[in-house]
């Protein structure tokens, strides 16, 4: 369809692409922080290094003031969870109350065992184990990245550990983290305490290294979980948007602002638990081919937003998440090009 798209429109793929990007580009608008926040702030100010500092401090004072749940998926994913582990449970340390809860399905590595071994020595770590099998939770499948599928199975996971959040008493905040992540900045995480006062929720800035534009050294990854503060063009999401967005929203990032967004997760997102009392992770349909359903992220954030119109989201540039090392990503490109010679 794009080809012959593209055929009557007499212009190369290259030219058809450049003007989809661009056309994407001016559709988007900045939204200023007044309307979503109060008192606004922009982080041109806070990014100074001094009162970067200033923030970070106060951060790990709130930090030092109240309890967490540090939630996360696990899946075939045992050689990032070694390398993740001193990570998470230097993050729970800052808080005198903490539980670290994980969900795990189905790995065919040694990432149950893992977890296993990492409860045995830390009280604080919850493991939820469980198999796709029966009726008890949604059917393996194909679908794609975006097809409904693989959202029914992370949203019957995500559900697992949310409601494990809520009891017996739920923690001041719940912290989701990707656990299939290269790090995260934990300067980052208290930065983002530091501005507690200004949201309800904030997400992490998620970068990978991406092949589909190599010329950038890092693109915003985790664009499927994202909506704009003015919402989807015709309230559907596509396949173009999500891969443009990557590069817009790395490059709104650059400014040193926070970004008002009706949805975002970006690898690492800090929720106020008080404020999903109630609400669920979910199916929320899209009206593309190609992207059926929407990602569980937004079924949530919905959910909330419906009960509380003040919501506030926001992603933070200085709550900084690294995918993959970008010598990882170019050597996984090479054997699969190799491979298919």
């Amino acid at each position: 369809m794009a080809f012959r798209a593209i055929a009557r429109a007499g212009m190369s793929a290259r030219a058809y692409r450049k003007r989809l990007y661009t056309g994407h580009r001016k559709r988007m608008k900045t939204v200023s922080l007044a309307p979503l926040f109060e008192p606004a702030i922009r982080m041109t100010s806070v990014l100074t290094p001094q009162t970067r500092q200033e923030l970070i401090e106060a951060g790990s004072a709130r930090m030092g003031a109240s309890s967490v749940a540090i939630c996360g998926l696990a899946r075939d994913c045992a050689n990032s969870l070694s390398r993740l582990i001193p990570a998470i449970e230097a993050l729970a340390a800052c808080f005198p109350e903490h539980r670290i809860i994980v969900v795990e399905n189905d790995s065919l590595d040694d990432t149950a065992h893992v977890l296993n071994t990492w409860g045995s020595k830390n009280p604080a770590v919850e493991t939820i184990h469980f198999s796709y099998v029966g009726d008890q939770c949604a059917d393996p499948g194909s679908g794609g990245w975006f097809g409904h599928n693989r959202i029914a199975r992370m949203t019957f996971a995500r559900n697992r550990y949310l409601e494990a959040v809520k009891e017996p008493a739920p923690a001041e905040f719940m912290i989701v983290v990707d656990l299939d992540i290269w790090t995260f900045d934990l300067d980052g995480v208290k930065h983002s305490f530091g501005l507690m006062d200004d949201w309800d929720a904030i997400a992490g800035d998620g970068r990978r290294y991406s092949l589909r534009h190599p010329w950038r050294p890092s693109v915003y990854w985790d664009s499927y979980a994202y909506e704009p503060a003015t919402g989807f063009d015709e309230d559907v999401q596509t396949p173009e948007q999500i891969r443009t967005d990557q590069v817009e929203i790395a490059r709104q990032l650059n400014r040193g602002e926070l970004l008002p967004a009706r949805c975002a997760f970006g690898g690492l997102c800090i929720y106020r638990t008080e404020r999903l009392i109630g609400h669920a992770y979910g199916l929320i349909e899209n009206a593309h081919p190609d992207v059926t359903v929407l990602c569980e992220h937004h079924t949530l954030v919905r959910s909330v937003r419906a009960d509380h119109s003040d919501f506030r989201l926001a992603i933070n540039p200085a709550m900084r998440v690294r995918y993959a090392s970008a010598r990882k990503l170019i050597g996984q490109a090479t054997r699969r090009f190799i491979l298919r010679r």
